[in-house]
């Protein structure tokens, strides 16, 4: 009898041993190598659901986003927040009229 997971799944490959599967939010991952047992391979989904569940799995393809592409999003974040913030302080009136107009500094505008 073959024990059925709800979560993930096992197979077995052309070697022999057997290759574990599952999703997170509906991408497909695979477990880094493949396992000598069935045992292992479902003892290896059980600690993936369980690291999910907790909010403690990470995802093993997010370490193939070059450095560069996540440097540049994160500047494009930052530059973003800081336009935002501008165009904030520079379409709210009542910033303007609170400031005496003799006294303002130029860091304040």
């Amino acid at each position: 009898m073959t024990r059925r997971s709800s979560w993930g799944s096992v197979r077995r490959v052309s070697s022999g041993r057997f290759q574990a599967k599952y999703r997170v939010a509906g991408v497909l991952h695979l477990a880094p190598h493949p396992f000598r047992t069935k045992r292992e391979a479902h003892a290896f989904l059980a600690k993936a659901r369980a690291d999910v569940e907790r909010g403690a799995w990470v995802d093993p393809d997010a370490g193939k986003i070059p450095l560069k592409a996540r440097t540049l999003a994160s500047r494009r974040q930052r530059l973003r927040s800081r336009l935002a913030t501008l165009a904030r302080i520079w379409a709210n009136p009542a910033h303007w009229s609170a400031q005496p107009r003799g006294r303002a500094a130029r860091h304040t505008l």
